[in-house]
């Protein structure tokens, strides 16, 4: 996929068709109107965003989600190509009343480093069911923009012990789930 940020509007969009149909999962792609500030962006990152719905759609993948700032538009446009039961919400940030309706599109979503740290996520992941909630570490930059800190892989070691914390689960269970769930995505089950 094509991360929002990294969105040019001279790129070859159609040459990404072979490593799709080739891949088990596309991503990260989205939209990101709140890091980005040049509104002039916005038209072609809907487009390249789009052209990867309609791809997932086709090829029946799953697709991990970047969403900031556009949390609501995201969401209609996971309707429009019926494809959010096959969609991981990366870092979910946005609003609650946003968020439940995605829960309800049978959305998957992703807790992180960040989970030490802010309110909002751990409230975020409150709301979140277990079955539909996977970790990650989002790259060793994600700790640092957090807490300063250098991640490193075992970081996602916190990041499970703070989901389970914050949602009251046996760490082994919810690990053991969570490869499970991972297991079928990359599997398209």
């Amino acid at each position: 996929g094509i991360h929002p940020w990294r969105v040019k509007n001279n790129i070859d969009i159609d040459k990404f068709e072979y490593y799709i149909k080739n891949t088990p999962l596309i991503g990260e792609i989205g939209l990101d109107f709140h890091w980005i500030e040049d509104k002039d962006t916005y038209p072609h990152q809907i487009k390249v965003f789009e052209f990867f719905l309609q791809s997932a759609k086709k090829y029946d993948k799953y697709i991990n989600i970047h969403t900031k700032g556009c949390e609501e538009l995201i969401l209609n446009l996971l309707k429009k190509y019926d494809i959010s039961s096959q969609s991981i919400i990366h870092w979910y940030s946005g609003d609650k009343d946003t968020l439940k309706k995605l829960i309800d599109a049978k959305c998957y979503f992703t807790g992180s480093v960040d989970l030490g740290y802010i309110k909002h996520s751990k409230d975020i992941i409150k709301e979140i069911p277990a079955n539909k909630l996977l970790a990650e570490t989002d790259g060793p930059t994600a700790l640092q923009w957090v807490n300063g800190t250098y991640g490193m892989p075992d970081e996602i070691k916190n990041v499970y012990k703070n989901i389970c914390e914050i949602k009251n689960l046996d760490i082994e269970e919810y690990k053991y789930n969570a490869q499970i769930i991972m297991t079928n995505i990359i599997n398209n089950k």
